[in-house]
């Protein structure tokens, strides 16, 4: 014998819990089925229903580290701290420490860049290696950029962590100083 499957029409203030095989049949009372409840209900229940899952999981997880990230610029510099000329290599540094002060071991550094005011672009991606993390970057156009780092690790013993530094790109014509 087959399995019948009964679809329950939906008042317009009424959200249909569930629909599936089986010998259902609909019986109204007080205007929604037995099947229905209101969208407030289920809102309620579905939020509910969200913020007890990570409360059940929470005893047997561990507490979270939020590490620290600086971040340096080195390259070729023109006296002023941060300023580069457009078109020279420069070299982005990032250290991460633990809260008691040992090195990072893991994860990732994505680097991304963007002039002032206008949409960016994505460096690179780059693992931590005994704390540190770098990546060559060159700026292209002459303009205050900043330049962002993000760390993450992939699980959830890690917070993510984000940095920026500041560089004054300059136009010389070329030359790298």
């Amino acid at each position: 014998m087959a399995a019948r499957r009964e679809l329950v029409a939906c008042q317009p203030d009424s959200l249909p819990v569930s629909i599936g095989p089986g010998n259902w049949h609909s019986e109204r009372q007080g205007g929604m089925s037995i099947f229905e409840m209101s969208r407030n209900t289920a809102g309620v229940v579905l939020t509910a229903a969200a913020l007890a899952a990570p409360l059940g999981s929470m005893a047997s997880a561990q507490a979270v580290v939020t590490p620290t990230m600086s971040m340096s610029m080195t390259g070729s510099v023109l006296g002023a701290a941060n300023t580069a000329s457009v078109g020279c290599r420069q070299v982005a540094h990032v250290t991460m420490k633990n809260p008691d002060g040992t090195p990072v071991s893991g994860g990732n550094i994505d680097f991304f860049s963007h002039l002032n005011g206008q949409a960016g672009n994505v460096v690179g991606s780059v693992p931590v290696t005994d704390g540190a993390a770098e990546i060559p970057w060159v700026p292209d156009a002459a303009g205050t950029h900043v330049i962002s780092a993000m760390y993450h690790d992939g699980g959830p013993d890690y917070q993510p962590v984000a940095g920026s530094i500041t560089i004054n790109a300059v136009n010389l014509g070329g030359a790298c100083l």
